[in-house]
């Protein structure tokens, strides 16, 4: 394609044509989960053990609160943000980092009993499963552990693997950014299977399974039945735009799925909607307790729901998004929020108890919950008579944006195998035109708006 730009000025010489301009896609940001260093927000599923909450938080700390006073029993600090829920067993609590360790804590008072050191962040809650610990790492290395930390086997997927596991008769499920989910032999760390989604498999809440079927989610917009033997498709469910990175949840024979797409829909085992609800942005898990749904939207509220018709009960208003879902634990549900606090609020009727704030009241900065490209710009420019090519500039195009006060957007949609548009072009440098002058800027001018331009000088 080819671009023409002129204009008239005093500055003259300065005059541009931009010919060949090339949009070239070198890399994808990570849109799944992705959190900056800083700042004190909550992002996990609390994990509440004999009145004890156990979290972590993005101000890189792993806590343990009183669940009736919001008092602290202790803190741990680690390397860098802390952003999904520990698991408990034995009185230790098992929790992974963006630093990259696996930790092992007692849960009494915090002192460490060791760590293991992967090569990438741990966004995922360990499985304590036949005396070994197995949890996946942004490595793409799927891990099992002794219960002193000391490595077994691991298992090697072709992508990150951010996915919360499950196991069953001898058998773990782990899913990658590969868009595969894998059967895994526990006791040797073979693959017995491997099913093909069409986008991210990842669930970083830990899916259910239910006599021979693991139910999981992919950021291909779908639900997906899976045979727990066989790894074949039993059937998909059509979940609207954006994916999801939470996990169905199971309740009464009853599947209930938060979407990117603002709906929690609710299905039966056979994949068949019964009732969806509408929130104002995204769902990426929920529980069920009692009849009543309890869920978290990034529109800043939790919710809860009548589970037979999908009918809201009561909401509750955060000061920022709310993620992943809330525990519910002796009548009071306890969620976190990006506006660094923990809240405690009565499961019968909405009202606040208590809140939390941890060691920081900034918010961390996350990364669009859509996609983002790393894409290179080049150009020749034909100045003086001559034709002098640019070196190649890194830019991000950006197709969608995460706005505040839980208001998404797009231009594109995802899809799957990869198979992206580009619709928006970056040019840098000295534009101008009847006038108008843009000096050492970008401007974005969408593809199917500059295919005919042409500004005469």
């Amino acid at each position: 394609m080819s671009f023409e730009f002129g204009f008239d000025s005093e500055f003259s010489d300065f005059d541009v044509d931009v010919e060949d301009t090339q949009v070239k896609k070198v890399g994808k940001y990570d849109r799944v989960f992705s959190v900056k260093p800083g700042g004190g927000s909550m992002f996990v599923v609390p994990k509440i053990v004999n009145g004890i909450v156990y979290f972590g938080a993005s101000d890189d700390y792993i806590y343990a609160i009183n669940s009736e006073t919001s008092e602290v029993v202790w803190k741990f600090k680690t390397g860098a943000p802390v952003l999904i829920g520990p698991e408990f067993h034995n009185n230790i609590i098992y929790s992974g980092s963006y630093d990259g360790y696996l930790y092992a804590l007692n849960a009494l008072n915090g002192e460490m009993y060791w760590r293991f050191k992967t090569e990438g962040k741990i966004v995922c809650t360990p499985l304590v499963h036949e005396d070994s610990v197995l949890f996946g790492s942004e490595d793409g290395n799927f891990y099992r552990l002794s219960m002193d930390g000391e490595e077994i086997w691991r298992f090697k997927t072709g992508d990150n693997t951010s996915f919360s596991p499950v196991a069953k008769d001898g058998k773990v499920f782990a899913g990658s950014y590969d868009h595969y989910l894998y059967c895994i032999d526990i006791e040797t760390g073979k693959e017995l299977w491997r099913f093909k989604a069409g986008g991210e498999v990842v669930c970083i809440v830990r899916p259910p399974i239910k006599d021979n079927a693991i139910y999981i989610t992919s950021m291909d917009n779908y639900a997906y039945a899976i045979d727990i033997e066989t790894g074949k498709e039993l059937w998909r469910f059509k979940i609207g735009e954006h994916g999801s990175a939470g996990a169905p949840y199971l309740n009464n024979d009853k599947l209930f799925i938060g979407s990117r797409d603002s709906y929690l829909y609710c299905l039966d085992l056979n994949g068949k909607e019964l009732w969806r609800f509408k929130t104002g942005s995204v769902i990426d898990g929920c529980i069920v307790n009692d009849g009543i749904v309890f869920l978290n939207s990034d529109d800043y509220s939790v919710y809860a729901l009548d589970s037979s018709n999908g009918k809201k009960l009561w909401s509750f208003r955060t000061g920022a998004e709310c993620f992943l879902m809330p525990t519910f634990y002796n009548g009071r549900i306890y969620f976190g929020s990006a506006d660094c606090k923990l809240y405690c609020v009565d499961a019968a009727n909405g009202n606040g108890i208590w809140t939390f704030q941890t060691s920081s009241n900034a918010k961390s900065q996350f990364a669009p919950l859509y996609e983002e490209y790393k894409v290179e710009i080049k150009h020749e420019s034909i100045v003086d008579d001559s034709i002098k090519e640019d070196k190649y500039n890194e830019k991000t195009a950006s197709l969608s944006n995460y706005k505040i006060e839980s208001e998404y957007s797009t231009t594109s949609d995802y899809k799957t195998k990869s198979d992206y548009d580009v619709n928006m072009v970056i040019f840098e440098g000295f534009i101008g035109g009847n006038g108008l002058w843009i000096l050492d800027s970008e401007i974005l001018i969408p593809q199917s708006l500059v295919s005919n331009l042409r500004m005469l000088k």
